[in-house]
């Protein structure tokens, strides 16, 4: 109870204090030569010239002044006659001064119009700010001075605020003062609560179970929306009317979405007040969007000033009183006690601004403090941003540890299994190993040993045997280079294969024209890839031995890029001889050329043999690397 109190007085003291400053920070003293015109007359003639206003319609007002509201006209309008002393010469440029008019104006001197600032645009301005105009020296007549104003609103009731005259100079340094406070500064409030509201919204988007701060970047767009409407100077071109309608609709839920937030924060339902609240939101929002349309012209502001805010300020209120609740509850928890300090002090604004708007205060001409407030804001929801981020690492940083503590535990057990899995992987992964070796042994080295067998049986000459012998020694020294390749290139592959067949080839008159340093550099492709490049390559180069009786033969292999990204490198091999050739037809059968092109199918590509008699040989092979070279 006691910490609860203190959080309410504090906030409101805080509050209290933020006035204070900003009076002083936001008071700027009129020029020493600044005049204040406090006599004026005021005409409500239909008339769009000055010169055709009725005489007798002039009533003498003082100023400022709020023209009666005429509720069927579509704009309100009203003229004002202004008379103001001069020398004969005036010796320097003087300005007029409107302050929050309201409206917008059209300004005669002595009948000549010197400024409109836009009566006749759709929708009319409505300035919030005070406006300022040089009078040219050649515009003044000694002795009085006439200033004719046409003073005309669309959304609201018109009339005339304070009007001064002083030095232009000094004028000019006036009102670039106050367009820093008065809209520089709330502007950048503005975008301060938007840039929070983002935050607090990506917050949510990643816990989308944390509902309370979706709530209130909720709030904090409706606080930006009521805020930027109440400084535009124009009014909604789509529908003018509605203008201050949805500035009062936008504080309305900017209450009513920080009452959300609190609840879900605070767990503390109380369905009675929350249905109230809510009743009064969509039931505000009902009754202004009806009189807007209804409406056939602008409607006043008091209505809302008498009936609408004192419904936030009680929704504020109920916000106050959850939170009290809450830090009672719980007194250690430290984010209900700083939104508790928080919304006292936005409560006290709050009130501030509503006593300034119903002209209850001293100084009814200042302006809103309740965006000042934004810093205060974003201070505690980025505190409790950082304490929840804290508390988040904290939590994981618990769990590591624990984790440790269980991975340790379970390490001995999973190296032992370890051990004896890879153990078993090694001899099933020999096993395979053996037999694959068996295979590859029994279809190629059996093959010709069987043929070499044949030829000793037959012939009495023995170099038919020899060199089906020595056939049976290269694919035997084959089969086992493959074997042991893992991480090889398939370049070292082929280097030693070159090697071999050269000698071969050379020891049988035919020359060998292979360039390594043109064939680019391949990846490893596995043992069983190797052996099936090899072995179409010892096909094809046997097929040239056996039967075309050629003098030179070219080898190239060349890697071709790949025409999508899903798709693999092709492998592309040449070769070319200057034998006899022969007919592909006649040849179709032929069990080599049949193997060759069997292993390029079954890796899904493609074999071309072009040849003719007496013409020599070239076969084109391309298929798609392995997916491990890719890897």
């Amino acid at each position: 109870m006691r910490k609860a109190l203190a959080l309410v007085c504090g906030g409101a003291a805080i509050a209290l204090a933020l006035i204070l400053g900003l009076n002083h920070l936001t008071t700027t003293p009129l020029p020493d030569s600044a005049v204040r015109v406090l006599d004026a007359e005021r005409s409500l003639d239909p008339a769009l010239d000055p010169h055709a206003i009725d005489a007798a319609s002039w009533t003498p007002i003082p100023l400022p002044d709020d023209a009666p509201f005429v509720a069927a006209a579509p704009r309100q309008r009203a003229w004002y006659r202004l008379r103001i002393p001069a020398p004969a010469t005036p010796d320097r440029l003087h300005s007029l001064l409107f302050a929050t008019p309201y409206a917008a104006l059209k300004i005669w001197i002595n009948g000549q119009l010197i400024a409109d600032a836009g009566i006749a645009r759709s929708p009319v301005p409505e300035y919030r700010h005070a406006l300022r105009y040089t009078i040219a020296p050649s515009l003044w007549h000694a002795g009085s001075n006439e200033v004719t104003i046409l003073s005309v609103a669309q959304t609201r009731e018109t009339g005339l605020g304070q009007v001064w005259l002083g030095d232009a100079a000094q004028m000019a340094r006036y009102k670039s003062q106050r367009n820093l406070i008065e809209k520089r500064w709330p502007t950048t409030s503005i975008q301060i609560i938007l840039v929070l509201a983002v935050v607090l919204l990506a917050f949510f988007s990643v816990r989308p179970g944390d509902t309370a701060f979706a709530w209130f970047a909720a709030s904090l767009g409706s606080w930006a929306l009521h805020a930027s409407l109440q400084q535009r100077s124009t009014p909604l071109p789509w529908w003018p009317n509605f203008t201050y309608p949805l500035t009062l609709i936008a504080l309305v839920w900017f209450a009513l979405f920080g009452l959300m937030f609190v609840r879900a924060l605070c767990q503390r339902p109380q369905r009675a007040w929350l249905i109230a609240a809510w009743s009064f939101a969509l039931l505000v929002s009902a009754l202004l969007t009806a009189i807007t349309l209804a409406g056939s012209g602008t409607t006043p502001r008091s209505g809302g000033l008498i009936l609408v805010v004192p419904g936030v300020l009680l929704i504020g209120m109920g916000i106050v009183g959850t939170l009290w609740q809450s830090v009672n509850a719980q007194p250690s928890n430290r984010e209900t006690s700083a939104l508790l300090l928080l919304a006292s002090l936005l409560l006290t604004i709050g009130l501030r601004d509503w006593m300034r708007d119903l002209g209850l205060i001293a100084n009814a001409g200042e302006i809103a403090y309740l965006p000042f407030a934004v810093p205060a804001v974003f201070l505690v929801f980025g505190g409790m941003l950082l304490h929840r981020h804290a508390a988040a690492l904290r939590a994981v940083e618990q769990a590591n540890l624990n984790l440790e503590r269980k991975v340790e535990e379970k390490t001995r057990d999973l190296e032992t299994n370890y051990k004896r899995l890879a153990e078993f992987e090694g001899q099933r992964a020999r096993a395979e190993e053996r037999d694959r070796l068996v295979r590859e042994m029994h279809d190629g080295v059996g093959g010709h040993l069987v043929h070499a067998l044949a030829l000793s049986e037959r012939l009495d000459d023995a170099k038919p045997l020899s060199d089906a012998i020595r056939d049976c020694l290269d694919d035997l020294r084959v089969v086992m280079d493959t074997a042991n390749i893992e991480n090889e290139r398939l370049n070292d592959a082929l280097a030693t294969f070159r090697e071999r067949i050269d000698r071969r080839l050379h020891a049988l008159g035919i020359a060998l024209h292979w360039d390594f340093t043109r064939m680019p550099e391949l990846p490893c492709v596995g043992p069983q890839a190797t052996l099936h490049i090899l072995r179409m390559l010892q096909e094809l180069i046997t097929n040239v031995i056996k039967h075309a009786a050629a003098q030179r033969l070219l080898i190239s292999i060349d890697l071709c890029d790949a025409n999508g990204k899903d798709e693999p490198a092709a492998l592309q091999m040449h070769l070319e001889d200057d034998g006899c050739g022969f007919s592909v037809q006649e040849k179709a059968r032929g069990r080599g050329l049949g193997n060759v092109r069997k292993r390029v199918e079954e890796w899904g590509g493609s074999m071309q043999v072009s040849t003719q008699p007496g013409k020599g040989t070239r076969v084109q092979i391309a298929f798609p690397m392995p997916q491990r070279q890719q890897a």
